[in-house]
């Protein structure tokens, strides 16, 4: 196999290399490459069941040249603020609720 050069500084790197050692430059094009199943139903779940860290996934994927990253990047947000507006729907009508139980009781308004 033959050495390859990086773009970056020029200097010699061993064939099949995914980082220069003087450098430390990505010489494999990660923008290619695509997430198991398995990954994407992790990514998924984290968006539906703790909401605000699905952005970190939102930010990390949706800016990707790759439509599949780009598509589970759009996914991951349109599941997060589902999640969030649940989440938020659900407070609400827990609020009312007890608040409506507690009159009941208690006869005075909060």
């Amino acid at each position: 196999m033959n050495p390859i050069i990086c773009p970056k500084c020029k200097s010699i790197v061993p064939s099949g290399s995914k980082f220069c050692p003087q450098c430390g430059n990505p010489l494999v094009d990660i923008s290619n490459q695509s997430l198991s199943l398995g990954k994407q139903i992790g990514i998924y779940s984290v968006c539906l069941l703790a909401p605000p860290f699905g952005l970190i996934y939102t930010f990390k994927y949706a800016g990707k040249a790759n439509p599949q990253l780009r598509n589970i990047g759009i996914a991951a947000l349109i599941l997060t603020g589902f999640s969030i507006a649940f989440t938020a729907w659900s407070a609400i009508g827990t609020y009312h609720y007890m608040q409506n139980l507690l009159q009941t009781y208690v006869g005075t308004s909060y």
